[in-house]
């Protein structure tokens, strides 16, 4: 080959490895400035007033909105009165309406499905009409009328938000943690045979101490990852849905006045980044429920596909005066962004300890992206003073989501808003 030849050949590599590689960084990473992007308001619609959601009853579900509400909460407890679900398509204006159970109070009342083996939902609750005698129930909805497949009282030990959740393969988990155990049944665990609604006692899931709570899980190829909260512990729960055996480990550890568990936990997975993301609610220092109210820090973990701590971020709730509600809730939004939901209050959450709204500071709706080290970097932020509590998040596609709050108010007047990232470019 000539040297002449071999110079331009050489060039030529050369300079299509300097494009590949700067395509390839900007397929690997697009970091987007915070002037670019902002959070638009598509839709704002009123539903009512004095209405409660929780972070696992808001769904969508093949194009359509799913939503289970109670009314009249009582702060100190987040019960209400009944059960109403409430369903319509995405691009329609016209909610179906459905009330159950309306001399009930109930709790924690969330969403479950499995599109694969039925077009049923199930709903999950506790009931607390009697608070000295609790029950954890689960009904089946068919789209008309529900029927009950499981219910458990505290004969065995106080029941408290209870989970579900299917396994794909033709059955659906349930959780009941006991949060008087003392750790050793700390949660009860059963599996329910879709078809003929047939239950099967599992295990009791041992942890090191009381206070087991339940907020969030995530079916994750043939295993279940659940955050597990006890008295000032967060430990990570990984199921084998076919050996039906679970193993657990402690994921962070800090100090609470009254011992209390983090809340409002949510977990997603990012698969082409081989990362688990985690935030939560972390009980600040100063924090003590029956003085403050239940108030922390929102906390961002990111774990890597063998669960081992990559980066710890708090990303709100940085001081006495901006200290955060446990009325917040996350949601991954695409394959490197998530969206969180927080308000801050003034060292006390009145509303929480007396039912009146006082004190509130700021309620913060933000974006944040994660890249290929684990972490985390704001994207857009948009910050009130008109403040929200029951914030709930739920994806509608890459970039846009539905947001539902109740304004901090008299009448409690709850919202859902169409809310799109926008990034100018």
């Amino acid at each position: 080959m000539k040297p002449k030849t071999r110079i331009v050949i050489t060039c030529c590599i050369v300079s299509l490895l300097v494009v590949s590689g700067c395509k390839f960084g900007k397929a690997d990473q697009v970091l987007i400035p915070m002037e670019e992007a902002s959070l638009q308001t598509l839709q704002h619609e009123f539903l009512g007033e004095h209405l409660h959601s929780n972070m696992r009853a808001f769904e969508i579900i093949d194009g359509r909105l799913h939503m289970l509400l109670t009314t009249n909460v009582t702060p100190a407890t987040g019960t209400g009165q009944g059960l109403q679900y409430w369903t319509k398509h995405l691009d329609s204006d016209n909610w179906e309406k459905y009330e159950f159970l309306p001399d009930r109070i109930i709790g924690m009342a969330n969403i479950v499905s499995d599109p694969t083996y039925t077009d049923d939902l199930f709903f999950i609750f506790n009931d607390r009409t009697n608070e000295s005698f609790r029950y954890a129930i689960m009904e089946r909805f068919d789209g008309a009328s529900m029927r009950r497949v499981f219910e458990l009282d505290q004969s065995e030990g106080q029941v408290l938000n209870p989970q579900a959740i299917s396994s794909q393969d033709g059955y659906i988990h349930i959780f009941v943690p006991d949060r008087t155990s003392s750790g050793r049944d700390g949660i009860k665990w059963w599996r329910m045979n879709i078809t003929t609604e047939e239950l099967e006692r599992l295990q009791d899931i041992s942890l090191p101490t009381s206070g087991a709570r339940l907020y969030d899980l995530i079916y994750d190829e043939g295993r279940i990852i659940v955050p597990i909260a006890i008295a000032q512990q967060l430990h990570l729960g990984i199921i084998d849905t076919e050996k039906l055996t679970i193993t657990t480990q402690l994921l962070d550890k800090f100090t609470s006045p009254d011992r209390m568990p983090p809340r409002s936990i949510n977990i997603f997975k990012y698969e082409h980044l081989g990362m688990y993301l985690l935030v939560y609610l972390r009980p600040t220092a100063f924090s003590n429920r029956p003085r403050t109210g239940l108030v922390g820090e929102v906390v961002v973990k990111v774990l890597d596909a063998d669960f081992k701590d990559l980066s710890t971020t708090v990303i709100g709730g940085f001081n006495t005066h901006e200290a955060v509600t446990h009325y917040m809730k996350s949601e991954k939004l695409n394959d490197r962004m998530f969206a969180v939901a927080f308000t801050n209050v003034d060292e006390i959450h009145h509303f929480h300890l007396t039912g009146v709204h006082d004190r509130y500071v700021t309620s913060h709706l933000t974006v944040w992206e994660i890249n290929e080290s684990g972490k985390i970097r704001l994207v857009a932020k948009d910050t009130t003073d008109q403040t929200r509590w029951d914030q709930v998040i739920a994806r509608v596609d890459d970039q846009s989501f539905l947001f539902t709050y109740n304004s901090t108010n008299a009448a409690n007047d709850k919202w859902l808003d169409v809310m799109k990232l926008e990034i100018s470019r």
